[in-house]
């Protein structure tokens, strides 16, 4: 519980890696730092995210809820979609546009008096969380059809300086954090407004010749931006950086593809997988595919399931088309029926998930390390290097730190290692 002139703050963030580190700066800024509370509380700050009507309901049931159940004041950031704004703003007591949530004079008096800007520069902790996220850049201006990143956080790019983004993670790894995880809004677009292309690839260099004890992970990015030199850079250090990538494939159709504004093929795409597999044999690759963009038919379906057979996906998030606000999909004539978009969703799931089996079963009898990120009764779960959520009998494991496991097999829903050793 965090206390900042006897007030509570309580945060919940929705959405993406760069909103969770974005929560962290505006926690670290308020003095004393704020950390994870629990209700009830003066103040809750929502972290909120647009990139899909799903989540706009989640938010909205969650700010309801928080009325109902006491006195807190509420203060709305992040990202909000248009036509949003009205029913958000008309529930809560404070509004802070996404770009200005890093200013003093957007919040309360009682938060603001002891605002520190120091936090805007390098984060010294990761609250309620062992694996850090580290944020390379902003902006987002690939203009996708169905994405409403560009309308609410806007197009321009801006790249953190190397040298900021270095001392974070130095910072980060002194306060104990033994996985980093770079992200940004189009991380693959780092360094683009400088017209410098081999920006990301010097970053990624960089990191891997730091000294500490610690591994990294590249946050989604695209198959264009994922350049065979970056690819082979993370393969020449697999001591620093994680064998897995999470590319998002969107559709495995060329036709779809054109259609949202992506700017790669499924040539590309695949291309860039083989690669991958020729230097870093057995990678983790997840990806992301929506079901039912306006104007695919069952042809173009077809083929995004035969994709998601022939691809060595490792694991598959799904999401139905959902319209957003503004953006380019949401005005198409071509919508697929909502219930043919729930039935593709589900096949397409179900795939999905005989692609995370077979790359369970490849990985039965492998020794892996595992970072620890929760203990409850000596039994430990977190991540592997290659993004295998696993379990442990492990008494002397120490959350945060690392395990060398091995993976045994499954049951339903959860992956069994047999206890290892703190590494």
């Amino acid at each position: 519980m965090s206390r900042n002139l006897k007030n509570r703050v309580v945060f919940f963030t929705y959405g993406c890696k760069s909103n969770k580190y974005e929560t962290e700066k505006i926690r670290q800024m308020i003095r004393p730092p704020a950390e994870d509370s629990t209700m009830p509380a003066d103040f809750v700050i929502i972290n909120a995210c647009a990139i899909t009507e799903t989540i706009d309901r989640e938010i909205l049931r969650k700010i309801k809820s928080l009325k109902r159940a006491g006195n807190s004041k509420i203060i709305l950031t992040g990202c909000v979609p248009p036509g949003m704004e009205k029913v958000f703003s008309g529930l809560v007591d404070y509004v802070v546009p996404n770009n200005e949530k890093f200013s003093r004079e957007s919040y309360p008096e009682e938060l603001s008096s002891g605002w520190d800007n120091s936090g805007l520069s390098v984060l010294t902790g990761f609250s309620g969380r062992h694996r850090a996220f580290v944020k390379a850049q902003s902006g987002c201006d690939m203009s996708c059809a169905y994405c409403i990143v560009p309308l609410v956080r806007g197009s321009a790019l801006n790249s953190r300086d190397e040298d900021e983004i270095i001392k974070e993670i130095e910072s980060l790894n002194s306060a104990g954090f033994r996985e980093i995880v770079l992200t940004g809004i189009n991380l693959g677009r780092y360094g683009a407004e400088k017209n410098d292309a081999e920006a990301l690839f010097c970053l990624v260099k960089r990191i891997g010749a730091m000294r500490g004890d610690f591994r990294a992970r590249l946050s989604s990015i695209g198959p264009r931006e994922l350049s065979e030199n970056i690819i082979k850079a993370a393969a020449e250090n697999p001591g620093r950086f994680c064998p897995h990538f999470h590319i998002s494939a969107q559709s495995g159709d060329d036709k779809v593809l054109k259609l949202m504004g992506r700017n790669y093929t499924t040539g590309l795409y695949a291309k860039r997988i083989d690669y991958i597999m020729k230097v870093i044999p057995g990678a983790a690759i997840n990806t992301d595919i929506i079901a039912g963009f306006p104007g695919e038919g069952e042809k173009e379906f077809g083929n995004t399931l035969d994709f998601l057979k022939k691809m060595p996906f490792s694991r598959v998030h799904i999401f139905p088309y959902s319209d957003r606000p503004g953006t380019r999909a949401s005005r198409s004539k071509n919508k697929v029926n909502a219930q043919i978009k729930k039935q593709r969703a589900w096949i397409l799931v179900e795939e999905g998930k005989n692609k995370e089996r077979e790359y369970i079963e490849k990985n039965t009898g492998r020794h892996l390390t595992m970072l620890v990120e929760t203990k409850i009764g000596g039994m430990c779960e977190g991540y592997t290097e290659n993004y295998i959520r696993a379990r442990v009998k492990a008494d002397k494991a120490v959350p945060g730190g690392f395990l060398r496991v091995k993976i045994e097999g499954t049951v339903p829903g959860k992956k069994i290692i047999a206890s290892g050793d703190a590494a």
